[in-house]
Formats: C-alpha cells, structure tokens, sequence
C-alpha cells in the first residue's frame, strides 16, 4: 500500500474499475434481492464521491492561512509589549507555546477518540471556531496574559491538523494510494498557505497588529462555514453496511460511549507494538526542533536587523520550497528513489545540515541559499508518519482508529514541541546574554538532535530488516527442508519399485522396506 506496485492490494477492493459484485461483497453483503443492487451502486458512487482530495486540500489551506498569518504577528507582538526586548520575549513566546502544547498533548488523543466516534466533519468545524475566538480576543485585548489565554484555548480544542489527516488516511486507503504521497500533498498545502500568510502577517503587522488578527479570524469562520457545508464524512468509507447503520444511528442518538476521556488511550494502543515504540523515539527527537520556529522571527530580527516584512518574505519563500518539495517532488523521491525509511534517513540529515548552515550564516541572503540546497529535509515528517500509519495498519482493527492514531501521533509532537518550546528559547536567551552575542546556539542544537534521530531511526530500522531477512530465510530453509523430504520420499519409492520388477523381493516386502526407510527419515530430520 506504501510502495509499489504490489501495495495496490487494498485498491483491488475499492477501486472504480472494481466489478460492481467485489464491491457489494465488501460494503453490501447482507443485501439479497436484485433490488438492492441501485442502491448499492449509488452507495458506491457516493463513496466514490467522498473519496476526494480536493475539498480537504483547500480548507487545509485555509486553515494554514489562518494560522500563518500570525508567525509574524505574535513575536511582533510580544515583541512591542517587552519593548523590543529580544532575550525576555523569546522566553514569554515559548512559555505561551509551551502551555498550548502541554495542554495539546492531553487532549489530542480524546479529540481523535471523538473523531473516529463521532466523525471527522465535528471536530474540524471546532477547529476552525476555536481559532476564530482566538483570533478575536487577541485583537480586541493584545496583552502578555491573553497570548497565555488563547494559546491554552488552541492546545485544548484545534485538533485541526491530527483530524485533516486521518481524513487523507481515510481517502487514502479507500482509494489506494500511496499515503507518503498524500501526506505530503497536504503538507504542500501548507507550504501554500505559507507563501501568502507569513508576508501578509509581517505586511500587516507594520500596520495594525489588530487587523492581523482580524483577518485570521475571518479566515477561521469561513473555514467552518465551508467545511460544515461542503466537506464530507469520510469515517464511513471501509465500513460494510452494518457498522454505516451502527455509526449513524450512534451520532442520531449522540452515543459518547466510544469516546474515550483517557488521553493515553490513544498512546496504549498504538504503542503496543514494539516497532511503533522504536519509530516514536527518532520522531520525537526530531520534532523538538520544531521549537526553532518559535524564535526564528526575533532571530533574525535581532541577528540581521530585518524588518517584519523582510522577515515575512523569508518565511513565504521558506514556504514555498516547502510546498514544492512536499508536494510535487515527493511523489518522484517516494517510492521512484526510495522507500520511506530511506527517503527519512535522507532528510534528516539535510535537516541537520540545514540547522547548522544556517547557524554560519551572517548576512540575511544565505538563509535563502541554504533553503534550496536544503529544500528536502522537509519530507521527513510525512515519510515518518507513512511508517507509522504502515506498521499500525498491521495491529488488530488499526484501520479502525485512524484518527485516534492520529490523536497519539499529535500528542507525541506536541509533547515534542512543547519540550522545544522550552529549550530553544532559554538557549537564545543564554547565547544572547553571552559576550559575544552567540545567537546562533539553537540552531547548533537542533542540529544535534537531528543527528541523534537519524541514529535512534537507523537502529530502529536496521533491527526491522534483520528480522525480515531472518524470516525470511526461516522460509527458504523450510522450503529447502520441504522439497528435499519429498525428493527423498520419490527416489525410496523409486528404488522399492525397482526391486521388486527385479524380482528381488515380493510386493509386501517392497512396501515394508519403504515405510521403514521413511519413517527413518522422518525421525532424522
């Protein structure tokens, strides 16, 4: 499903070119009557109909848009209520987002319970409304404590991204396509929304900080408008008949019964398998780096002296290379050039290069340079999830709990990102406050992380190829075991016959003779 030609298995079910009769065995096998038989062609072509990118692929950048638009405009922000103290904003930046993001990791895994219970569709609208309120509040009472306010009401209630995509993973293995791919699709969207959002936000905020925030949050309710009146429920594809009337008549009633309140529900489940707690570990060293972004606008404000559009224009390239590289060059890399594991090995060390290029640069315009020589280093984080989704569709009912896995993905960044949120801002403000000034000391940091991810991944993957090779070469010996037994069983059977047409010994004794040579054998092997 990952890879190649042969992982187009589960397409073989659900794909249009399919006989009307394999898809109403999987979806309608308790239909009877030849009556039935529109009905489960229009069910078909409705699914079909869900099975889209397109509509999750444009709120997805409605949603990125939103969320941009405030890069610029929260450090600027802090930035003006510290009067433009770097070392002090920095720490009260990452404080804000380290509060979103603990928070963010107890809840997400109840939201993607929610959402496989209850659906995709609610919890993506309640995404958008939250960061709609967010929006507001920031513009009508810009201060140091309502930052802290909203970036708490973001961490428990914008499931945005985990819940857009299980929707992909949904379509995704309906349809059969590669889900690496798709996972870099939406992460190009993203890349999208940053080409306009972060130099609109840096334009704007030279303006009217509040308008930033005001325009995010139109951004936000247009984004549940359209996604309440145009995205559809996509929870339904791979269910038969029986589970479609089980789900409809629970959200009828509201039925919670599902919805677990535990967050690490999520984390117990999908951590049971020792190789998903192998893949964990590298993502979540490589996620802390994460943190950089929420320095990397006072960074260049202090370190260059640019101003908030310059900055903006940075950021909108950065997305730009981003988009490109997620969204059009992936499908080349994976699975063209490599397979997931190899194509994450590969862009974790750019990554790391990445940091530590960009920990050298002195003048503004190389931040540009390093950005094209290392434009790949993004792909890492949708190959790494393809890994994880692949070995949590081998658990029992994995296909089952998609959002929740994603729930559990979420919680592992945020809890990842909330350590980053810490970390790279004390480790500026300590390199700012140094003599010389030794901003860069983040940057070298991330990069070391990287290093370790890429070792931890290896291991992790290495033990992986080991165990299939040995199982596999368990199979040849059987087979070799297997074949030799019965070309043993042919020639004693063989040389009987020949004795007695010699006339050596008589049928009887023929038959004697080869039973016991071959139950002889079997004790020997």
């Amino acid at each position: 499903m990952f890879a190649s030609k042969e992982s187009r298995g589960m397409e073989s079910k659900f794909s249009k070119s399919n006989s009307f009769q394999s898809y109403r065995s999987i979806f309608d096998d308790d239909c009877s009557t030849d009556g039935d038989e529109e009905k489960v062609i229009a069910r078909k072509r409705d699914d079909d109909r869900k099975a889209s990118y397109v509509t999750i692929c444009l709120l997805f950048i409605i949603y990125g848009f939103a969320f941009t638009i405030l890069i610029p405009a929260l450090p600027s922000l802090i930035l003006k209520l510290t009067a433009q103290d770097s070392a002090k904003s920095s720490v009260l930046y990452g404080l804000a987002n380290f509060v979103r993001y603990i928070l963010e990791f107890f809840v997400a895994p109840v939201l993607g319970s929610l959402a496989d219970a209850k659906g995709r569709k609610p919890v993506f609208i309640l995404a958008f409304v939250i960061c709609a309120v967010e929006f507001v509040l920031l513009a009508c009472f810009p201060s140091i404590p309502m930052i802290f306010i909203t970036r708490a009401l973001s961490g428990l209630f914008d499931a945005g991204i985990p819940t857009a995509f299980a929707i992909v993973t949904d379509i995704a293995v309906y349809r059969g396509d590669p889900v690496s791919q798709q996972y870099g699709l939406l992460g190009s969207m993203i890349g999208i929304a940053f080409v306009i959002g972060p130099y609109l936000g840096g334009y704007l905020s030279e303006i009217s900080l509040p308008l930033c925030f005001a325009l995010s949050a139109c951004a936000s309710l247009c984004g549940a408008v359209l996604t309440f009146l145009y995205l559809e429920e996509t929870t339904t594809l791979r269910m038969d008949s029986r589970s479609r009337r089980s789900f409809h008549r629970k959200m009828a009633r509201n039925d919670y019964s599902e919805v677990s309140i535990n967050p690490l529900v999520g984390l117990s489940i999908h951590l049971s398998s020792v190789k998903l707690r192998l893949l964990s570990l590298p993502l979540f060293f490589c996620t802390i780096t994460t943190g950089l972004n929420f320095i990397m606008y006072i960074y260049m404000a202090a370190e260059f002296q640019a101003p908030a559009r310059s900055i903006g224009m940075y950021l909108a390239f950065h997305g730009l290379t981003n988009a490109i590289s997620q969204g059009i060059l992936i499908k080349f890399l994976i699975p063209g050039c490599f397979n997931e594991k190899n194509a994450t090995l590969v862009s974790l060390l750019l990554s790391g290069l990445q940091s530590m290029l960009i920990a050298g640069c002195t003048e503004s315009w190389e931040l540009y340079v390093v950005n094209i020589l290392c434009c790949l280093g993004v792909i890492h984080y949708p190959a790494f999830k393809a890994l994880i989704v692949k070995e949590s569709l081998l658990l029992p009912d994995g296909d089952k709990y998609q959002a929740n896995l994603q729930g559990a993905l979420a919680s592992i960044k945020t809890l990842a990102i909330a350590v980053g949120s810490l970390l790279f801002p004390a480790l500026y403000s300590y390199g700012a406050q140094m003599q010389p000034p030794m901003r860069s000391l983040p940057f070298l940091a991330a990069g070391s992380l990287y290093a370790a991810s890429f070792v931890a991944l290896f291991f992790a993957v290495h033990d992986e190829d080991e165990d299939r090779t040995a199982e596999n070469n368990n199979k040849h010996n059987a087979t070799t075991v297997s074949t030799s037994r019965s070309n043993s069983r042919s020639a004693i059977s063989a040389a009987a016959g020949a004795a007695v047409d010699a006339g050596l010994m008589n049928d009887d004794e023929g038959i004697a003779m080869s039973s016991s040579i071959l139950r002889y054998n079997a004790v020997d092997h």
